[in-house]
């Protein structure tokens, strides 16, 4: 069996920007994410988001999981006119839909290859 290493992004702490790589707890409990170029990064861990392989969207952009219980850090994703959020929710990656101001929540399993990433939730 083969085991899966996930991807992380967050934003970095000193700036708007996104990394993505593999996520550390150093010892002094600095939230870091090392790049493939192993460079390290502090982030701001309430951005902090989840990839699994195979987790992409209709064109074949990797889909993020906020790991916040606000969805700060996950994809925006849209599927013909309705925008969700996506983020971690008892180890399953789920989109909190937005539809005429109603919210729903659905697995991301059944919609990630009709779904397009169109953003990130800040």
């Amino acid at each position: 069996m083969k085991t899966q290493i996930p991807l992380f992004r967050a934003k970095k702490s000193d700036s708007d920007d996104n990394v993505i790589g593999s996520y550390i707890e150093n010892s002094i409990d600095c939230p870091c994410i090392i790049d493939n170029d192993a460079n390290q990064y502090e982030i701001d861990k309430s951005t902090l988001s989840i990839n699994f392989e195979g987790m992409l969207d209709s064109e074949g952009n990797k889909i993020f999981s906020s790991l916040s219980e606000d969805g700060k850090g996950g994809d925006l994703i849209s599927e013909g006119k309705s925008i969700g959020v996506v983020l971690m929710e008892n180890g399953r990656s789920m989109i909190n839909w937005i539809k005429d101001k109603d919210f729903y929540s659905r697995d991301l399993c059944n919609h990630n290859k009709r779904s397009k990433v169109i953003g990130i939730q800040v």
